[in-house]
């Protein structure tokens, strides 16, 4: 009897952080070498994060591991020494339908780091070989708490996502620490929630305009989701008290996930086909979509 399996590049490399990609249905005969299915499709979940794109070229902010800078359209200059924000679940919503297929996260909820990978750095989220051949318009991200159990002892890199650096997000869905400063005037932030919310991604148009469509092929389909990190301070004005722009970063961030986030099909995240945002995201004008479920 034949063996099926499922393995992903982090098993061959024996890498963490590295993209993951969901080789699935491979076939084992009886010589040994394993061969491609042909009659399954599959697709791989990419997440990334870097600032506005502007004249046709991705702004730089900073290096890994060091705070971004830049400028909100306040003119206040803001310093992010932490950010992080929790994906807890991705489902891919059909055309036709409406039926959503949910992707399988690597390790479970995953909180990306924003200052330790690089801008525009790969970081595997999710993959499934489970999808029906089908077109497909809506990606539909999740982000909750970061709620996961990590077994102290199990060594393997390849068993789970980079473990947080700082407990804040342990429990919480948004994490943002650092400054802002403005004509002299320096303040602090630290913003904590533990908010639930969907992002409704528009993935109508990114097959030369046309659906995302998942076929039986051999050949993975690779969606980038971008997150762009300085929309999550647009209108937050800091001459206030401060409970009032932590309370406005919150919502800047929920915001700009919800419709400021963009997908896009390659080897690393690429300018989105139109300017952002996006109004065929799935998110009303204020993005304020109470849809969860």
């Amino acid at each position: 009897m034949s063996l099926k399996t499922f393995f992903t590049f982090g098993d061959l490399m024996n890498r963490k952080g590295m993209s993951f990609v969901a080789l699935a249905g491979l076939v084992a005969p009886s010589n040994g070498c394993f061969e491609f299915n042909p009659n399954v499709g599959y697709v791989e979940i990419l997440g990334t994060h870097h600032g506005t794109p502007q004249d046709g070229k991705f702004p730089d902010f900073g290096a890994a591991a060091q705070p971004r800078v830049f400028k909100n359209d306040e003119g206040w200059k803001i310093k992010l020494s932490a950010t992080y924000v929790t994906t807890t679940a991705i489902e891919l919503e059909s055309c036709t339908t409406e039926e959503r297929a949910p992707v399988e996260l690597n390790w479970g909820p995953l909180a990306e780091n924003f200052i330790e990978k690089g801008d525009r750095a790969n970081l595997g989220i999710g993959t499934d070989h489970q999808f029906k051949t089908d077109l497909y318009c809506t990606l539909r991200i999740s982000f909750g708490p970061y709620d996961i159990e990590i077994d102290e002892d199990d060594e393997d890199p390849d068993h789970f996502h980079d473990t947080p650096e700082d407990d804040e997000i342990l429990g919480n869905t948004i994490y943002v620490r650092g400054t802002a400063e403005k004509d002299g005037e320096k303040k602090d932030f630290d913003v904590i929630s533990d908010t639930e919310f969907v992002a409704k991604l528009d993935i109508s148009y990114l097959i030369n305009g046309d659906p995302f469509e998942i076929k039986k092929d051999p050949n993975p389909r690779r969606l980038i989701v971008s997150k762009v990190y300085d929309k999550f301070f647009e209108g937050v004005d800091f001459d206030k008290r401060r409970s009032e722009y932590e309370d406005a970063i919150e919502k800047a961030v929920v915001r700009s996930l919800k419709d400021y986030s963009y997908v896009t099909l390659g080897q690393s995240a690429d300018f989105p086909s139109s300017d952002i945002p996006s109004d065929k995201n799935g998110n009303d004008a204020n993005g304020d979509n109470e849809d969860t479920n």
